[in-house]
């Protein structure tokens, strides 16, 4: 049962059949009767008095029976604001009301707003590392303060030096590219495997075309180095040589006595050109520290070693 309505139904318009008014007629025509004949025949008023409230009961039940139903179709049409019924006692339209009801709480039940499911991120691409390749890394670069990075005359001597780079390594095949503190990254065997003391020599002879320029310094370095390609970025490659070279070119550019620096192996490798061992070392947390050595590209290399 629910007597608890929090909107009731608003008025409704009625009006009676023509079939209940004649009931109502007869009724009144014998209550009047009924009135007439109480002192002649008690027992007839009686009667009549009884048939008069069979035939009222009869039209309010009618009459009620009919209003209730109006009243489900005026609150049928208002979905939005639907409210559960008042049941009232035990008919065929206490029934309609009741299923009706439960249709109401179903149709909430379902409305209320579910969890909002969590977003779903689109999971980043996992960069893909390809198979490791010998390359040979120049870091190329101004001496620490001859010019103020970045300014004009920076950029005047940076494009010169990357003309220069470019002619000197066109038949080494090697790539360039710029570094946000303004050096230049030149890598040797990135396009095609070979041995690394190809590497090695086909980057010493552009450190060697380049070595006219006395504000020039380079950190020379090589090793193994992987392709690294991720979503949205451009084919890198990446490893311990680029590191590497960069931090000997930042030795190289702090110390003016050194054009280009290296670690011990490739000293070793190319002991054509005049090399000395200086103070300096390269440290890692993991690997014991290497000497580093300065080599003298003004001498003329006859041979390398395999």
């Amino acid at each position: 049962m629910y007597r608890h309505l929090h909107n009731r139904v608003p008025y409704t318009r009625f009006r009676y059949t023509t079939s209940e008014l004649l009931l109502l007629a007869v009724a009144i025509g014998l209550v009047w009767t009924a009135l007439s004949h109480v002192l002649v025949s008690p027992i007839a008023a009686c009667a009549m008095l009884l048939a008069v409230a069979a035939i009222v009961a009869l039209v309010h039940e009618r009459a009620s029976t009919r209003l209730r139903v109006r009243q489900l179709g005026e609150r049928l049409n208002d979905v939005e604001t639907l409210e559960k019924l008042e049941v009232v006692g035990a008919s065929d339209v206490a029934d309609l009301e009741r299923a009706l009801n439960r249709m109401i709480q179903q149709s909430r039940e379902q409305a209320r707003e579910a969890p909002a499911p969590l977003p779903v991120f689109a999971q980043p691409q996992a960069p893909v590392v390809g198979e490791g390749q010998t390359v040979a890394v120049l870091v190329i670069g101004a001496r620490q303060g001859v010019v103020e990075p970045f300014t004009a005359e920076h950029l005047g001597w940076l494009a010169q030096t990357t003309k220069a780079v470019a002619q000197a390594s066109g038949a080494a095949n090697a790539s360039i590219r710029m570094q946000n503190d303004g050096t230049l990254v030149v890598t040797c065997g990135a396009q095609e495997a070979q041995p690394v003391v190809v590497t090695v020599r086909q980057a010493l002879g552009i450190a060697q075309a380049l070595s006219s320029d006395p504000q020039l310094r380079t950190g020379l370095s090589c090793g193994t180095a992987r392709l690294c390609t991720a979503a949205d970025v451009a084919p890198t490659l990446v490893g311990a040589p680029f590191e590497e070279a960069t931090r000997l070119y930042r030795m190289a550019a702090s110390w003016h006595e050194y054009q280009l620096l290296c670690a011990e192996p490739i000293a070793l490798l190319a002991r054509s050109f005049s090399s000395q061992r200086t103070s300096l070392k390269l440290t890692h947390p993991l690997a014991p520290a290497l000497p580093v050595y300065a080599l003298d590209l003004a001498s003329t290399p006859v041979a390398m070693s395999a």
